[in-house]
């Protein structure tokens, strides 16, 4: 659907922020980036979410939501590909983290 083009529930209901003061915002960019899954923007967004200075690796991405660990594999795999996230080893910590890159 191309992000200009009229939706097709524009006279349906409309979606509320409930709380308008607990946000995270992303570029569009990569909303509309056809090369990413819903699953990879979705995981962007959570990242975004974090602290800036947060590190995640996938254990803990595996006990924040129902994904199975596939999933979140691919979905990983997917943004480092594409330059949405970085991955970067700890030396202090065991396992790969990841941290979203703000474009």
């Amino acid at each position: 659907m191309d992000r200009h083009a009229q939706s097709p529930c524009a006279e349906g209901p409309q979606l509320k922020l409930l709380n308008p003061t607990n946000y995270t915002r992303v570029s569009n960019d990569i909303v509309w980036d056809k090369r990413l899954s819903f699953k990879a923007k979705g995981l962007y967004l959570y990242l975004c979410s974090m602290p800036s200075d947060c590190c995640i690796n996938s254990r803990q991405l595996l006990s924040a939501g129902l994904d199975a660990h596939h999933a979140i594999s691919s979905a990983i795999e997917e943004l480092v590909r594409l330059r949405y996230v970085r991955e970067q080893k700890l030396v202090a910590a065991p396992g790969h983290f990841y941290v979203p890159v703000r474009k």
